[in-house]
């Protein structure tokens, strides 16, 4: 089988999407299968690999938007040459969400709904960007809405899409109107030997030193958040909830530092218990030192974050609005909220409650465990020889 795979990254560091595409292929190789890339970026492993065939696609450097819909623009004349030879060269047309507005494909993988997402987006740049990539996802699965004049269009059964939660599949059917039996759900995976629970008291005190400068006083608790410092990412509701854990707590900021959140720090007077670290290379570490991570969200389709951590045996609290938050079994391997007042309770019980904290602890790392890389492309590789067989 030869697969053509498109996506602006296939890459294993610096996006999470590239990421996703990145295990994908290193597992298709391992399978045997021929597999041609087409994208800005590609590791270099896998370019070396003598089943792979790289056709970079360069886009000037402009404003990530700009970049977008050049990258469609480009990709959709490639595609239209593409149709007219798949049936010497291609089995299976597989695209990253985003990446065209063409329907010469076969199977998409969707991360996130902007349609959903675009009404908790601020701002004049970040609210243009939303309503700009939401009606270029309409356009782009137009041919898999429901409506009576499409029930019986044959093009339908030809395409497939991957949503990587339920909650994603949910808004893709609400907020677009795509058929929900086209929508298949196939998780994300985690790399379980680099996030792994060794070591944790080692990570654990050296955070408190490098951050806090609290090498004596091991019985802090440290809380992390990991992510964009946006609204929908819900940090104002994690700052205000800081507000109401006793000092002993601290927390550790991962991600882009913005000036309005560090003054928002200062005027609470909070400084020696929340820093803001920036991008950080050992996320691995990161996760291991924290006893906690906050997935505060107010909209998420999945986030990697749930999984990397709880594979370091780091108890996670998510945000019921977040699609990762379905792989948590209340009280069991993590814990929920979808309140404010929610949020600041939970935060509390697991500092408070060692016996909780430990068995949550455990059991994290043992969901991990299902959701390794190979599991999730074993999803993918099922998927296309159901859609070679249909065709057939």
């Amino acid at each position: 089988m030869r697969i053509a795979i498109i996506s602006h990254n296939i890459v294993k560091q610096g996006s999470g999407q590239g990421k996703v595409t990145y295990e994908l292929v290193r597992y298709l190789l391992e399978k045997g299968y021929f597999i041609d890339l087409y994208g800005e970026a590609v590791d270099a492993d896998l370019i070396r690999h003598n089943k792979i065939k790289f056709f970079i696609i360069k886009i000037p450097q402009k404003p990530a938007i700009i970049r977008n819909i050049l990258f469609i623009i480009i990709v959709n004349r490639k595609l239209k040459t593409i149709k007219l030879k798949r049936a010497k060269y291609y089995d299976i047309i597989h695209i990253d969400s985003g990446c065209t507005t063409t329907d010469f494909w076969d199977i998409s993988t969707c991360h996130y709904c902007h349609n959903r997402s675009k009404e908790y987006e601020k701002g004049i740049y970040h609210r243009f960007c939303a309503i700009i990539n939401s009606r270029l996802e309409k356009w782009m699965y137009k041919k898999l809405i429901v409506s009576e004049s499409f029930r019986d269009n044959r093009m339908q059964s030809k395409k497939s899409i991957i949503a990587v939660s339920k909650r994603l599949k949910d808004d893709l059917q609400e907020y677009i109107g795509i058929d929900p039996k086209k929508i298949n759900i196939i998780h994300n995976g985690v790399d379980l030997d680099e996030f792994n629970p060794e070591n944790r008291d080692f990570f654990h005190q050296e955070l408190l030193n490098l951050y806090f400068g609290s090498s004596l006083d091991r019985n802090s608790f440290i809380m992390l958040f990991v992510g964009d410092l946006i609204k929908r990412k819900g940090i104002d509701l994690l700052l205000n909830a800081m507000k109401q854990m006793q000092p002993n707590i601290k927390l550790l900021i991962v991600g882009q530092e913005r000036l309005i959140y560090i003054n928002k720090v200062v005027k609470y007077g909070m400084g020696n218990n929340i820093k803001f670290i920036g991008f950080q290379n050992n996320i691995a570490g990161i996760y291991k030192g924290s006893d906690v991570l906050i997935v505060p969200s107010l909209y998420d389709s999945f986030g990697n974050v749930v999984l990397e951590a709880m594979a370091c045996g780091t108890p996670v609290i998510v945000s019921k609005f977040a699609g990762s938050s379905e792989i948590i079994s209340e009280g069991i391997n993590g814990l929920t909220f979808d309140t404010f007042e929610g949020l600041v309770e939970k935060m509390d019980l697991l500092y408070k409650n060692r016996d909780l904290y430990e068995s949550i602890r455990i059991n994290a790392r043992r969901t991990a465990v299902k959701y390794s890389w190979t599991a999730m492309a074993m999803a993918v590789e099922k998927l296309y020889l159901a859609m070679l067989n249909q065709n057939r």
